[in-house]
């Protein structure tokens, strides 16, 4: 999140699990426009996560090129 108030496009990468936690810490640092990206992972399996996030590489695209203007009319910011 310091990289986003700094200036620099981000995404949040979430477990289903923590999505909501994830607006709410958004919300907290002052930046609830911050694109969250939800990636489908079991715990137990942490080796997945790379192929996981290869599945929603373009959403991650999507929540990167999108102007901020457009992201903050969808508070919370989950990239569908």
């Amino acid at each position: 999140m310091r990289i986003e108030k700094g200036g620099k496009p981000t995404v949040l990468l979430s477990a289903p699990a923590f999505k909501e936690e994830a607006f709410a810490q958004a919300k907290i640092e002052g930046i609830p426009y911050l694109p969250v990206v939800v990636i489908d992972y079991d715990q137990s399996y942490f080796a997945l996560i790379p192929q996981q996030t290869e599945k929603v590489f373009d959403k991650m695209v999507k929540a990167l090129t999108t102007p901020t203007s457009e992201l903050e009319k969808k508070i919370p910011g989950e990239v569908t």
